[in-house]
């Protein structure tokens, strides 16, 4: 199988977020208090949401147990990216990845677009895909 590129995989997601414009979080109750994460994939907004990574991963290959922490610390994801030609190996495509995720969980949703320029910037990534509405 041929590996996907960095190239491939920032258009695929930057077109993904840019389209959903929110982020795909779950609730917990923790000690009285409602705690809000980042999930892979989640239910909101009478549709299904997907983060940065989790819109790489077809229905067909999610599993729940898939929850389970960030890209770095998942070997679950790690290695469904791995069956669908993502080089979770490559320590760039891992950074990516990373960078990504971070994007999704931490930025204004409002400013997607703009983190994503400097992200591209800083990784020689072409940003066309991001000049499409």
């Amino acid at each position: 199988m041929k590996m996907k590129s960095e190239q491939e995989i920032f258009d695929k997601v930057a077109r993904h977020l840019l389209k959903q414009k929110q982020r795909a979080q779950g609730r917990v109750m923790c000690s009285d208090q409602d705690k809000t994460f980042c999930v892979y994939r989640t239910q909101g907004s009478g549709r299904v949401l997907h983060c940065a990574v989790g819109c790489l991963i077809p229905k067909r290959l999610y599993r729940f147990e898939l929850e389970d922490g960030g890209i770095r610390d998942n070997s679950g994801v790690q290695a469904v990216l791995r069956q669908l030609g993502v080089d979770t190996d490559n320590e760039d495509m891992m950074l990516l990845l990373s960078d990504l995720q971070r994007l999704h969980d931490s930025a204004a949703v409002d400013t997607w677009r703009d983190e994503l320029v400097i992200l591209a910037g800083m990784r020689g990534l072409n940003t066309e895909v991001l000049n499409v509405d």
